[in-house]
């Protein structure tokens, strides 16, 4: 949790503790899956080390379908997604369509970590404005629902 508050804060110290905890934390899946997470999402953040980022996915991904935790796996996906778009990969698509298909399984979390969000962002990227609006209004609509004004700041 630490590592996930100071990403924000600082990100290179961010980094150093999901190096950490990926270190230290044995067999235990889950939170190696999270701190795979967490480290992609520190390249995500201050938008450099993209192909680092897809290794910890990979990984992080792998260990989220083994647990079968669809809302980890969305999660995963919304780093992936835009490290690939940033480095031009075709899998970029592929990655979408995952990531659409996970977002009824994060529905319940906070709109920052729904999967919609990076698509949102993606189809920005790729020129499907209009469908990027619809997501955003969405997520936003969400996000005042829910009472979440750090989402909605961050979505409007």
């Amino acid at each position: 949790i630490e590592a996930r508050i100071r990403l924000y804060e600082a990100p290179a110290e961010a980094r150093a503790l999901f190096a950490q905890v990926i270190e230290e934390a044995g067999d235990d899946r889950r939170t190696l899956a999270v701190a795979h997470e967490g480290a992609a999402a520190y390249s995500v953040w201050v938008f450099e080390r993209f192909d680092e980022a897809l290794w910890h996915t990979d990984i992080a991904l792998a260990l989220a379908d083994q647990l079968g935790d669809e809302a980890l796996a969305g999660d995963v996906l919304m780093a992936r997604l835009t490290a690939e778009t940033a480095l031009g990969r075709s899998a970029a698509a592929a990655t979408a369509e995952r990531a659409l298909a996970l977002q009824s399984s994060a529905a319940d979390l906070r709109v920052l970590d729904q999967p919609l969000l990076s698509l949102a962002e993606y189809w920005i990227w790729i020129d499907e404005h209009a469908r990027s609006r619809d997501a955003l209004v969405e997520l936003l609509q969400r996000a005042r629902e829910g009472g979440d004004e750090n989402a909605a700041a961050e979505v409007n």
